[in-house]
């Protein structure tokens, strides 16, 4: 026959035991929710992307293209590996302006911010897409150059709906 101290361990470590079941399955639980709600905010995030017509991107210090998300192939008919380990002079002149697209160049080689810089592209397919460029420096603690950071945004049907409605307003 057990003593009453042992019947009462007994008691009191299923309690623990029951106790630690009990907090191992709410972990679990919330784990699960952890993990569907990343898995909802990625594909948010995917989704924004694309509905968006924006991509971002990355320059090395070279000033040539290391990284493009996955809606620039929708917007510009080429998948993004084509950008790859290429300058943006190296994509050729856009359609319009030169004296702009070559300050923009010169703003990349000093370095300096660009905010919303608007140019027209002729992408494979012959069609006229107007974009806007957004490009932030980025610098290690020393202060050496590392690179570029940027956005990219297809604002072509935007334009083309606001030319829409003023026509339909003159009407």
């Amino acid at each position: 026959m057990q003593s009453p101290d042992s019947h009462d361990l007994d008691i009191a470590e299923s309690e623990q035991v029951a106790d630690l079941k009990r907090r191992l399955v709410e972990a679990k639980e919330t784990i699960e929710e952890l993990r569907s709600h990343v898995s909802t905010s990625g594909e948010r995030f995917q989704d924004d992307d694309q509905i968006a017509s924006e991509w971002h991107w990355e320059m090395g210090p070279d000033l040539r293209i290391t990284w493009f998300s996955a809606p620039i192939e929708a917007s510009m008919g080429r998948p993004g590996s084509f950008y790859l380990g290429k300058k943006f002079e190296e994509l050729g002149v856009p359609v319009g302006d030169l004296e702009k697209w070559t300050r923009q160049i010169e703003a990349l080689t000093a370095h300096r911010a660009i905010d919303e810089f608007t140019f027209w592209r002729i992408i494979p397919d012959g069609q006229s897409r107007c974009l806007t460029l957004s490009a932030k420096p980025q610098f290690g603690s020393n202060g050496k150059f590392l690179g570029y950071r940027g956005t990219t945004r297809d604002i072509t049907e935007l334009l083309r709906r606001e030319k829409d409605l003023r026509e339909t307003e003159q009407r």
